[in-house]
């Protein structure tokens, strides 16, 4: 067997130190968000106390019980957030897209309201799926995104094909309609408990308590998040036409289905515990292409750990900045996306032009 040419080394080599150091950088900002975050809150907690002290002292059990948890929960809503948004805007070829556009937030905001406005948890049902060790309300959420997903799906795909404009028009039009339905349900009837914990939820708070839910629904997240990362150089072959990436070997159609599969996946999953906090799936992967360019070998893996870190620390400021008062995370995101989607719309607009 003959060595490699230098001339074949070091295309390679080249690629390698360039996928390397903005991989460093974004896991980087991942491990210092996840690292202090824990620490900050309305209560002060001492870090050596907490990890090193007697065990059962109180700083440790408010970390482990409360601050842990939702730090993990954080970590995954914000990375399968970012990573959709990134493989739906790569599938779709639109800047704009992300879990919101094709309707998998408001199915996992119906699935929620109603299990609340019918009392699922306290019903038989619900007692069989606490004996099971699943929480209904995430259950309904999750039955609730994939509903959705299997109705975007059903509109959009026809003749072999599945064609991005379609699947975008399918996405906004049973958004409306699902978030018709919730507002039906949150005026028929609905008693004073029901309507606050019905706008909490479609708010989005990432308030968990313990680690069951989370590692529940962290299976979902790796299974999605592993497909969506192995489709990152189809995406790019993608992302230059669909006659071109046909012309290359690329089967259009079934790298479309993964993407859509493995973004609905994780949505769902972190949805049904977290509710629809919106925009992590715009700005982060936006902000990823303007650091470090639009090939998804990056985009992907540095998106995923940039929304972890990003939504983490989203997290933290709404615990303290109203102290004793909780801030719902969603609003934050909400406070920043708007703004950052109304420039992205005016830079789009800008770039047509030319």
């Amino acid at each position: 067997m003959t060595a490699p040419r230098p001339s074949d080394e070091a295309p390679l080599a080249s690629t390698g130190r360039r996928l390397a150091m903005p991989l460093a950088l974004s896991a980087l900002f991942f491990v210092i968000a996840a690292a202090i975050c824990p620490f900050i809150g309305p209560t002060t907690i001492d870090m050596h106390t907490a990890l090193f002290g007697p065990a059962g002292n109180n700083d440790m059990l408010i970390l482990m019980t409360a601050r842990l948890p939702r730090i993990v929960l954080a970590a995954m809503t914000g990375a399968a957030l970012a990573l959709a948004g990134a493989g739906f805007q790569a599938m779709l070829r639109n800047p704009l897209a992300d879990p919101y556009t094709l309707g998998i937030a408001a199915g996992g905001s119906l699935g929620a309201v109603v299990a609340i406005r019918s009392g699922v948890e306290v019903s038989a049902i619900g007692t069989l799926l606490y004996t099971l060790g699943v929480s209904p309300l995430p259950a309904a959420a999750f039955a609730g995104c994939l509903l959705s997903v299997g109705l975007v799906y059903f509109v959009a795909s026809g003749r072999g094909q599945l064609p991005t404009t379609t699947m975008v028009l399918a996405g906004v039009i049973i958004s409306y309609f699902i978030s018709a339905i919730i507002l039906f349900l949150l005026y028929w009837r609905a008693d004073f408990v029901d309507a606050f914990q019905i706008m909490r939820w479609t708010v989005g708070s990432l308030d968990v308590t313990g680690f069951g839910p989370v590692w529940r629904a962290a299976i979902f997240f790796a299974i999605g998040s592993a497909l969506l990362l192995a489709l990152a150089r189809p995406l790019n072959l993608l992302a230059t036409g669909e006659a071109l990436a046909h012309s290359r070997g690329v089967s259009v159609r079934r790298v479309k289905q993964l993407v859509f599969l493995g973004a609905s996946i994780v949505t769902a999953a972190v949805i049904s515990l977290s509710g629809p906090i919106g925009f992590i799936g715009i700005i982060v992967p936006h902000a990823v292409r303007m650091m470090f360019g639009a090939d998804h070998r990056l985009v992907m893996p540095c998106s995923l750990l940039g929304g972890a870190g990003f939504l983490i620390i989203c997290d933290t400021v709404c615990r303290t900045v109203m102290a004793p008062l909780e801030l719902p995370v969603g609003v934050l995101t909400a406070l920043l996306g708007g703004p950052f989607f109304i420039w992205l719309l005016r830079r789009e607009k800008r770039q047509s032009f030319r």
